[in-house]
């Protein structure tokens, strides 16, 4: 191999790794945006366009993430919004992707009906991943969905 082939893989690589961050910040530029749509909404009404929009920011920022994270908060907004059974989809979506994270089971728990089997294998599944989360299961705000 001579230098230039050397040297043209290398800025290549530095090409794709710029492209990679680009991504990364992009990615963490729309799931703010989008949090601020859901502190809001956590908080009191908001306009059904902005939750949707923060609903597309967070695809977006999902799209090339393989963090749950996007998924989660777009599981966290659509309760606040109310939007119940699109939040349980959600739910259901992240847990089964990802079966051992907490974040996805606790979503999970936070919206299932009170008293059915899903909100209790949910729980289950929380407290086998953390023993320590019982605390958080029932240390819950007022007012919070249960």
């Amino acid at each position: 191999m001579n230098s230039f082939t050397i040297r043209g893989a290398l800025v290549v690589l530095a090409l794709l790794v710029v492209a990679w961050l680009g991504f990364g910040v992009r990615g963490v530029r729309l799931e703010s945006d989008a949090d601020a749509v859901l502190r809001q909404a956590q908080s009191g009404p908001v306009a059904p366009a902005a939750v949707d929009a923060a609903l597309d920011d967070y695809a977006k920022a999902a799209r090339l993430s393989p963090d749950q994270t996007p998924l989660i908060r777009q599981g966290q907004l659509l309760w606040a919004a109310a939007r119940k059974a699109e939040a349980r989809a959600v739910a259901e979506r992240a847990t089964e992707a990802e079966p051992d994270n907490l974040q996805s089971w606790f979503l999970a728990w936070v919206v299932a009906d009170p008293g059915t089997r899903q909100k209790a294998h949910a729980k289950a599944e929380v407290l086998k991943l953390n023993p320590w989360f019982l605390y958080a299961l029932t240390r819950r705000s007022p007012g919070s969905p249960r």
